[in-house]
């Protein structure tokens, strides 16, 4: 985002702020949950495909929830919201997927520092294997490229920033339904085409950290194995993916893993079957809206945080559940 843009954002929003809309927005999440979603932070933004939270904005966002809601875990935000509370201040929760090393790093900190739970959800084999999620991955060859035209898998030019995000989705789409393993293979012969060596390696959590996480209040739960998105693939593949990843979890954490979230965000009637079936209790998505009485436990909304949000825009899409722009940015590593 431009220096104009983000101070015109700022400006804009905090006229809003100032005027007390977000206030009156605020008072009528009264009694519901907003869910929100990260994925990566860093100390400072960058121009990356794979965008990440600054941390000092990351500090700042915090400080205002304490100040103006009531944060809570995930589970118990839920529990309360099935209990009809007409809670006052309202309840948010904080979510991060993926399982970036950053997340302990940068983020672990600032959340010990002002008592705030979490739920971060894991893609396993990342942890496991260090195989960055092939969305993260996909993002990183595309910064690294240095040609100005690609001929595999389609023709496509890829020489500014807004041709690769427009072929990052094209990409995005031919791999989803792949079985993971020739995903892999994809991507590896997409990297060869690209000429891209060697490739930036992006790190993940690892359990003793996940463990010491655990231990200070914060929650995990599963983000698959593979980062497969579940309506994309067939139904073997998606069964596997949700067994492997929250076995694995539980045999690690010594306990049971009753939480989800999609990957991408994507649902749909038979995701949900599934996941009742192997035993999670709360799934969250990415669509967008707070979670009044009526949410379903297996797709609760979320309201995604963007990297580039000065804090009054920040305080207006967390009372008012406003979307991000998708021109231009991409927030699902």
């Amino acid at each position: 985002m431009s220096h104009f843009r983000h101070l015109a954002k700022t400006v804009y929003h905090g006229a809003l702020g100032w005027a007390g809309i977000y206030a009156r927005a605020r008072r009528k999440l009264a009694g519901r949950l907003v869910i929100l979603t990260y994925h990566s932070f860093c100390h400072t933004a960058s121009s990356s495909l794979k965008t990440s939270q600054p941390v000092a904005l990351f500090r700042r966002q915090m400080t205002f929830l304490k100040r103006n809601y009531q944060v809570v875990s995930l589970s118990e935000g839920w529990r309360r919201l099935q209990a009809g509370e007409a809670v006052w201040p309202p309840l948010v929760a904080i979510t991060i997927d993926d399982g970036f090393a950053d997340n302990y790093e940068l983020a672990f900190p600032v959340l010990k520092e002002l008592s705030i739970p979490a739920a971060i959800f894991l893609a396993t084999d990342f942890v496991d294997n260090g195989r960055s999620p092939w969305p993260t991955r996909l993002c990183a060859l595309l910064d690294a490229v240095t040609c100005r035209r690609m001929d595999f898998p389609f023709a496509a030019a890829i020489a500014h920033r807004q041709e690769k995000i427009a072929v990052l989705y094209r990409l995005k789409s031919w791999l989803a339904p792949l079985p993971p393993l020739e995903r892999f293979a994809r991507l590896d012969e997409l990297a060869a085409h690209l000429a891209v060596r060697p490739e930036r390696q992006i790190a993940p959590l690892s359990w003793p950290q996940i463990r010491e996480m655990r231990d200070a209040g914060i929650a995990f739960g599963s983000h698959t194995q593979f980062h497969s998105i579940l309506p994309e693939v067939n139904g073997e593949i998606r069964c596997e993916e949700l067994r492997q990843s929250k076995t694995r979890i539980e045999a690690e954490l010594s306990e049971e893993c009753p939480l989800f979230a999609y990957p991408n965000g994507d649902h749909d009637a038979a995701t949900h079957q599934d996941v009742a079936a192997c035993g999670y209790r709360l799934a969250v998505t990415q669509d967008w809206k707070a979670n009044d009485g009526d949410a379903l436990s297996l797709a609760l909304h979320r309201v995604e945080i963007p990297y580039h949000d000065p804090l009054t825009s920040f305080a207006g899409r967390v009372s008012l559940g406003l979307a991000p722009r998708k021109k231009g940015t991409h927030h699902e590593h």
